[in-house]
């Protein structure tokens, strides 16, 4: 049974404790109204009326809370504890107070309740909970606004074992009153202090969307701004294709994102599904009790769709997806919610729409770009592998314009024209210091073969330092790709055929040297056997065997020659053998020295054999033998009667030899190697003719008299080199010659 009445008709008969109530209402009017007037921080205010109540009736705490429409879910918003054991135990307690059957009734009759422990109408929850905090007293409060409970004041006190009368609680009624205005009038400022934190922000979202041209963040931040603006746990924001028909998320924010980027997207199904099929938008007070949505529910999340409020996105009167929020904090979702999302779905629309279009122009102009730098590439390309074939290319290329001046020439005319590009650049080709001068053989063809207007001669021309080149040139005139009539200028291929020429000359001189040398035997030869025709009857047997002889000797010159000239062919068609073995080249001068003994004690000469041992090369035992029976055969050939010839053969590091004793020395590898040299005592050779002596056919003038085909040096040359070696000659005229051959050494 509730006491306020019986405290009503209580009237305290000690004048001096009347004044005491009246000074402490006073004082909490003052300061309640204080608090309400001069701050607007509503936690202040009613923690003052939680304190203010506390001291009017005389109890050791006050709990101030708010309750739904259904007084149900209190909410504690300030509170004035005590320092204590029940002050302590407030502080910590979890008890959910709203479900307690005086707070029902309390809220429910709108009436204050007056409690006492041990009254024999509390009922069990409300007697327990009293124990078990050791409450004695407890006065609870309906906060009224307008007929409307918006919350309660619990007051309690431990202290009393007889409750005190109070007269009080109608000034506490009271000020739980003028609390619940404040509760009010706090939540109605903070809903107007919404409504244009709303239409600002609103106003700035379409400014900050519609100025982003990317996609991705416009989406990002529509679905962060829906998320804060109609206080979701969770909003997207779903794009749809009306040609292909599919719908998927462009963004999500919330903590249970992944949930949503997880769920199936299916036209007309759906909260998203059905709105963007039907255009309208939609709310959905409780998803689990509408039969048109499934709600997905995730093993790996703890998210729950609960309600939902979905819009469509419009573009130029065509649906291009829709916002989705889900489970409002506070509340349903109610109109207000749903003209606040159509007005940023309005300005989303237009973002998407020209991010849309700022992407495919993008795309368009990315695509155009990549056509173009492709095309640059290939053309780049065509350019570097074009430049790469004129770089590489032997032959001498040269491009003008029609004035004639050089527009680039590659390094193969750089080479053989002698001059830099730096130098020709610019210039016109009869700028040049010297002058084509088109060759007597060769003349201005342009045959069926060749393409019209190409020019093709052989000429001669003068480089940078002076000298003359042959070069066979065709010219061919350059022709505008995007105008294939229009000329544009001349390209001049130059290909050097000075070798060519010039084997053309040795060609001739060889077969004319070839020619002269057979025809001398030959008609050495026809003159003796004609003269032993004629003769033979009148010659006896002694002239006979003389001009047998004459004709043996000239026979074997023309073997030698013709030996000779097949061991050139050889050697230059690559036909000549490249079996190779172990060699001690000492022993082959040994051998060689002995076949040729007798040609020299015929000139009563002086062979000498020095060598300090083996000296081991790889090599053609054959090939070498020539070489020293050559060298032999020339040294015995040259050197008058009685001379001395010394043939030498030792092992020794390159710079270890005598520069004046060993001719080339001076020239060879860091590396051990096979030396060999032949000294003789002959007439010498001049300096003129030294630089010659290897070349084919070539016989020194003053020394004609002796026999010989001038070839057996050139081919000693070859030899060698087939061997990796070098061969060297030094000599003055009047003391001798030395012939010197270094060999590559074999290590053991």
């Amino acid at each position: 049974m509730s006491s306020v009445e019986r405290n009503r008709s209580a009237r305290p008969s000690d004048p001096a404790a009347e004044n005491e109530r009246l000074s402490r209402e006073i004082l909490a009017l003052q300061a309640v109204g204080a608090a309400i007037t001069s701050r607007h921080d509503v936690q202040h205010v009613l923690r003052t009326v939680a304190g203010e109540l506390a001291n009017l009736l005389a109890m050791e705490a006050c709990l101030i809370s708010s309750c739904d429409p259904q007084g149900a879910d209190l909410r504690l918003l300030a509170s004035h504890l005590p320092a204590g054991e029940l002050g302590d135990k407030l502080a910590v307690d979890e008890t959910d107070r709203g479900r307690l059957p005086t707070t029902q009734r309390v809220l429910r009759e709108q009436k204050a309740w007056h409690l006492i422990a041990g009254h024999p109408d509390l009922a069990p929850a409300d007697r327990a909970y009293m124990q078990r905090l050791g409450i004695r007293t407890w006065v609870k409060l309906p906060m009224l606004y307008q007929d409307q409970v918006m919350g309660l004041v619990e007051m309690v006190d431990s202290r009393h074992a007889v409750p005190p009368p109070m007269p009080g609680i109608p000034l506490a009624q009271l000020l739980a009153n003028q609390a619940a205005s404040v509760i009010e009038n706090a939540r109605l400022y903070e809903a107007l202090r919404r409504r244009v934190a709303e239409v600002t922000t609103l106003n700035r979202i379409g400014q900050v969307i519609t100025s982003i041209l990317d996609l991705d963040r416009a989406l990002s931040i529509i679905a962060d701004h829906a998320l804060w603006l109609l206080d979701v746990e969770l909003a997207s924001v779903i794009l749809y294709d009306q040609e292909s028909g599919e719908m998927w998320f462009g963004a999500a924010s919330g903590r249970s994102a992944g949930w949503m980027r997880r769920q199936p997207l299916v036209l007309g199904q759906g909260t998203a599904g059905w709105v963007i099929r039907h255009g309208e938008p939609l709310i959905v007070p409780d998803m689990a009790q509408d039969p048109r949505f499934d709600t997905v529910l995730d093993e790996d999340s703890d998210f729950s769709p609960r309600s939902s409020l979905c819009v469509p996105l419009l573009a130029r009167g065509q649906i291009i997806g829709a916002i989705e929020t889900l489970n409002k904090h506070r509340g349903a979702f109610d109109q207000e919610d749903l003209t606040l999302l159509r007005s940023m779905a309005a300005s989303a629309a237009i973002a998407i729409e020209n991010a849309r279009l700022y992407q495919q122009a993008q795309d368009h102009a990315s695509g155009m770009e990549a056509l173009v730098a492709e095309r640059t590439r290939e053309l780049r390309a065509e350019r570097d592998r074009t430049q790469a074939i004129l770089e590489a290319v032997g032959e001498a290329v040269i491009v003008t314009n029609l004035d004639g001046e050089i527009q680039y020439l590659n390094p193969a005319a750089v080479e053989l024209t002698g001059y830099p590009s730096e130098e020709t650049l610019g210039r016109t080709s009869f700028q040049w210091p010297h002058q084509a001068q088109p060759t007597p053989s060769g003349s201005s063809t342009e045959g069926a073969s060749t393409p019209p207007g190409t020019k093709r001669a052989n000429v001669v021309s003068r480089r940078k330092d002076g000298s003359l080149y042959d070069a066979a040139m065709t010219v061919a005139p350059l022709f505008d790709s995007e105008q294939p009539q229009r000329l544009i200028g001349y390209v001049s291929v130059q290909r050097d055929i000075t070798p060519i020429m010039e084997a053309e000359r040795l060609k001739d001189q060889f077969v004319s040297n070839v020619s002269h040398e057979l025809r001398t035997p030959l008609s050495i030869l026809t003159l003796i056997s004609g003269n032993l025709d004629r003769l033979y009857d009148r010659l006896d047997d002694g002239q006979r065997r003389k001009l047998v002889r004459d004709i043996r000797e000239q026979a074997g010159v023309l073997n030698d020659l013709i030996g000779d000239v097949l061991e050139i062919s050889r050697i230059e068609s690559g036909r000549v053998s490249m079996e190779r073995q172990r060699v001690d080249l000492m022993r082959l001068v040994e051998e060689e020295t002995e076949k040729q003994m007798p040609l020299a004690q015929k000139k009563s000469q002086t062979v000498a054999v020095v060598g300090s041992g083996p000296a081991w090369v790889w090599g053609n035992p054959d090939q070498l033998c020539q070489v020293i029976r050559n060298l032999l055969n020339n040294a015995i050939k040259y050197t008058p009667e009685e001379g001395r010839i010394t043939c030498e053969c030792r092992v020794a590091e390159a710079g270890t030899l005598a520069r004046a004793g060993w001719p080339g020395s001076a020239d060879l590898a860091g590396v051990p190697w096979a030396s060999l040299r032949v000294v003789d005592t002959g007439p010498g050779i001049s300096q003129e003719d030294l630089p010659h002596l290897f070349e084919r056919f070539y016989r020194v003038k003053t020394q004609s008299n002796v026999a010989g085909t001038g070839l057996g040096l050139s081919i000693s040359q070859e030899l060698v080199q087939l061997h990796q070696g070098h061969i060297a000659v030094a000599s003055t005229p009047g003391d001798g010659s030395i012939f010197a051959v270094y060999l590559p050494l074999l290590e053991e």
